[in-house]
């Protein structure tokens, strides 16, 4: 076990976290071609199993039969990630009561979950879908126990418990991604592509979710941003985030449903977020200490940004100004495939990478002598951290 008093969050539980975002960012380039190849109903089947491929007829292998069915494994590699990276987070929490109380109560979550998809597994050829209640309460009431005991754990909370909680957020969310994906799916003929724009959207922020928790499990910062640039940077880079999600919506609806007032917000809100992103990089690399801090974001965030300009216009051009029908049902050419699932992605690093920003401007010293691994003394006074 490690020394708790000055690494209350265990190395490997950051390595890990790295570990899931690599494969969740894998997930959702896989998911962002789906809808580039419109494959989303390749295969009206929804649960499958991961080893689904290996027993199906190769018959029914197409590109985008493939994409869909490697997408859904790869779901299936990011849900077991994050339930060991929320386990492994909670394993390291010094109060025992509160330990063992989370632990018991997301292994019964995560076990009323895969029932839940068993069950809905076994409805896969019946004409109208039940939900499986006890399968549903199987679910939600592990859930209720683990908001009570995050609730509990803040009421007096102990270096890392803030970075606990992230992981557990990380995870709900990952769950509810899942289901998402699935409901949209079976409620295809009812729903159409609503649900496929809900769970395009809320996939960059679960991206975003886990680019936190491996911040905030990383190494802490050793001095204090200046309060006056902090204080700038704080808001400015909130407003950022705020924005860029806002891009990232209305980007959304132009890929799954577009009409004129996404096409035109999508655009607007590019001016918007370049603006803001120049002011935050301009304001982060203006003081040397915040310079040092965030030199590498800012400069990722410049690279980031300048592919999204590049691969925007020439999506646009290909999808809006060649004077063809938009909309013809049919995937686009390979090369406006490749454009496109490039722009989508891009977007969603660009908000992980904002997201980073606000988290490292936020983030205050550690008071706990030499820190060799991870915390979380963002989200806790120093009387906390020096418990």
């Amino acid at each position: 076990m490690h020394d708790l008093s000055n690494r209350p969050i265990p190395r490997w539980i950051h390595v890990w976290s790295i570990l899931t975002v690599v494969v969740a960012a894998i997930l959702l380039i896989l998911g962002e071609m789906v809808t580039t190849l419109r494959a989303g109903m390749v295969d009206p089947d929804w649960p499958t199993r991961p080893w689904h491929l290996a027993l199906d007829s190769h018959e029914r292998w197409t590109i985008g039969y493939l994409v869909e069915h490697t997408h859904r494994i790869f779901g299936y590699l990011v849900g077991t990630l994050t339930a060991v990276l929320a386990l492994g987070a909670w394993m390291s929490e010094p109060r025992k009561g509160i330990r063992w109380g989370m632990l018991v109560a997301l292994v019964l979550l995560l076990a009323g979950y895969g029932d839940f998809h068993g069950q809905m597994m076994a409805q896969i050829d019946a004409p109208v879908v039940q939900l499986p209640m006890r399968s549903t309460i199987g679910t939600l009431v592990p859930l209720a126990a683990v908001i009570g005991l995050c609730i509990a754990a803040c009421r007096d909370a102990t270096a890392g418990t803030g970075v606990r909680i992230v992981a557990i957020v990380a995870l709900i969310a990952v769950m509810i991604q899942g289901l998402l994906g699935g409901l949209r799916v079976r409620l295809n003929d009812l729903l159409g592509t609503d649900l496929a724009t809900i769970h395009g959207t809320f996939a960059t922020l679960v991206l975003a979710l886990l680019v936190s928790v491996a911040v905030l499990t990383g190494r802490p910062p050793r001095e204090p941003l200046p309060e006056t640039v902090r204080r700038k940077l704080g808001w400015q880079a909130a407003a950022l985030v705020a924005f860029t999600l806002l891009q990232i919506v209305w980007g959304t609806l132009i890929r799954h449903m577009p009409d004129k007032l996404s096409t035109r917000m999508h655009l607007l809100f590019a001016f918007v977020v370049v603006g803001f992103a120049t002011l935050v990089i301009k304001q982060a690399l203006a003081d040397p200490l915040a310079k040092r801090r965030l030199n590498w974001p800012a400069r990722v965030l410049m690279a980031l940004i300048a592919l999204q300009l590049l691969f925007g216009i020439e999506a646009w051009m290909g999808k809006f100004m060649t004077g063809i029908v938009a909309d013809t049902g049919k995937p686009p050419p390979i090369g406006q495939s490749f454009l496109r699932t490039a722009h989508a992605h891009v977007g969603a690093w660009v908000l992980a990478v904002t997201v980073i920003f606000a988290l490292v401007v936020r983030r205050k010293t550690t008071t706990v002598g030499p820190v060799d691994g991870a915390s979380i003394d963002s989200l806790e006074s120093p009387a906390q951290v020096s418990r």
